[in-house]
């Protein structure tokens, strides 16, 4: 799902509803962006310089590394018994290669750049 922001500015929404026994899928979300980009753009597609990608919480209100870095880390009795247990799902910063493992959403907000500033771009 994509929602517009702002001038240059969208969320995608990926999201995996499989069931819990099937495998990860891998998105790349900057193939999205582009694609969404050319789609948009038909009358100038390469106008395009790399979007700027950054992962955000479900809520959008802020980035996610900010949120990991300010979440409380509970500390329980049995901490020493679960060591090896992963507890928090995997957060890569590649957008090229986003892992969705299943009943999994994840959300990023892309800030579009373009070479050019001709006013009738899509998005500009």
């Amino acid at each position: 799902m994509t929602l517009p922001v702002e001038r240059n500015k969208v969320l995608i929404r990926v999201e995996n509803l499989a069931d819990k026994a099937e495998d990860v899928k891998v998105v790349n979300v900057t193939c999205i962006a582009t694609a969404m980009w050319q789609s948009a753009n038909i009358l100038d597609p390469t106008a395009l310089v790399e979007p700027s990608i950054t992962e955000t919480t479900l809520s959008a209100n802020m980035p996610l590394a900010e949120m990991l870095e300010h979440k409380i880390k509970w500390r329980t009795v049995d901490d020493e018994t679960r060591r090896g247990h992963k507890t928090s799902p995997s957060y890569g910063a590649d957008p090229t290669a986003v892992q969705l493992e299943p009943q999994r959403i994840r959300q990023f907000k892309v800030d579009f750049n373009s070479k050019t500033a001709t006013p009738n771009l899509f998005l500009q």
